[in-house]
């Protein structure tokens, strides 16, 4: 019953809405793949980690030794506050990014999975403006709102094995798809409206292989690539009041990503870990799409967590620790110097009875883009919620 619960819960949350800052209205939008909760409150590390309670989202290798079946959801709420050459403006929303189904075919060997994430966001809203100008020497006065919506997430499917005790291998299919609508409309004192809407629908499909490989001793690291694919978007314009819509293909291309990290065991109860990726989108050159040219993107976790402890001390469990800082800059500049995200997070987590699972809570502070170098800057509160229930399938 614990499984059926958490799918009831998280189809109840899953409304996904990009928590967005007006970076997101640039390029390639923005990047939202940090990981569970679990992983935010050590700064956003994972790929070295093996935990059969909670095994996070970032190496898929990992799932070939869970022993029961696992639902995994993981969510956050932001409050950002955005400084720019206009206005300032709080806003406050929910993101529910990650979804996965885990099932072992073979306790602790071999498993399988599927889910649904989200990598990059494109939702923003602005404030109403106001217009002034004249026709035919007429003053006409209005007002506009700009609206974007939008995600681009990915549909995994796979399978885990662990071919020898140490060593665990990953490999899973990757549908990428995402619909998103830029929708301008203007009001005006006469009553009259324009309405312009574009919709961009995004559809490409990818691979991804990793590997997990727990050294002897109080090392481990784990990898992942994903190779460059195409992104194929089929675009379509439409005005209100004039009949029939525009429509026209174009292709987006999407280079090689690399994923890497480590764990080592400081002693029985600390562990000290970092993960770093890379994507070369520099080498991807101009795209239709998107302007100005992406350029490389890479981000930096580190951090520390003290493990849960099994053992009691008065009157529970001592409750794990965690504590790290991530750098990411992202795939575009704005206002000609690199767009920066950088974060410091804190969490903790409890265990479900029996050791059937596990929630965790993480709360970081993240500041991206800078006034003077971007024209722009973000400062968010980010607060990550994560569950993962564990259940023995019985046939």
């Amino acid at each position: 019953m614990r499984i059926v619960t958490l799918v009831v819960a998280a189809a109840l949350a899953a409304t996904v809405a990009g928590a967005q800052t007006p970076f997101s209205l640039q390029s390639l939008g923005q990047n939202v793949d940090n990981g569970t909760a679990r992983d935010l409150g050590r700064g956003g590390w994972g790929m070295a980690d093996r935990d059969s309670i909670a095994p996070g989202s970032l190496n898929a290798a990992a799932i070939a030794e869970l022993r029961h079946a696992q639902l995994l959801f993981s969510g956050f709420a932001l409050r950002t506050a955005d400084t720019g050459p206009d206005q300032d403006r709080l806003t406050m929303r929910t993101v529910l990014p990650t979804v996965r189904l885990s099932v072992p075919l073979r306790e602790g060997r071999l498993g399988m999975f599927a889910g649904f994430d989200v990598k990059r966001a494109f939702s923003y809203e602005s404030f109403e403006s106001n217009l002034e100008f004249d026709v035919f020497d007429e003053p006409v006065e209005g007002n506009e709102t700009y609206t974007r919506s939008g995600n681009l997430y990915e549909i995994p499917v796979g399978l885990a094995w662990r071919p020898h005790d140490d060593l665990f291998l990953g490999a899973a299919f990757l549908l990428q798809r995402g619909p998103v609508e830029d929708r301008i409309v203007q009001f005006f004192d006469d009553a009259l409206t324009n309405d312009y809407t574009q919709r961009l629908e995004f559809e490409g499909e990818t691979m991804e292989l990793s590997m997990l490989w727990d050294i002897p001793g109080p090392l481990s690291i784990g990898a992942s690539v994903t190779p460059s694919y195409d992104l194929d978007v089929d675009r379509t314009v439409s005005i209100e009041g004039v009949s029939g819509e525009v429509e026209s293909t174009a292709t987006v291309s999407m280079p090689t990503e690399y994923r890497a990290g480590f764990l080592f065991e400081l002693g029985r109860h600390w562990r000290l870990g970092a993960d770093g990726a890379y994507a070369a989108f520099g080498e991807m050159g101009q795209q239709d799409l998107f302007t100005p040219a992406p350029r490389d993107e890479w981000s930096f976790a580190v951090g520390l967590e003290r493990k849960l402890v099994r053992e009691t001390r008065g009157r529970g469990y001592d409750m794990p620790l965690r504590v790290g800082f991530q750098w990411r800059r992202w795939a575009y500049q704005v206002g000609g110097s690199p767009v920066e995200e950088r974060a410091v997070s804190i969490g903790t987590g409890v265990p479900f009875r029996n050791w059937l699972g596990a929630i965790d809570a993480s709360l970081s502070y993240v500041w991206i883009g800078s006034l003077a170098d971007n024209g722009y800057e973000s400062e968010a509160l980010r607060l990550g919620l994560s569950i993962s229930g564990l259940e023995r399938l019985v046939f």
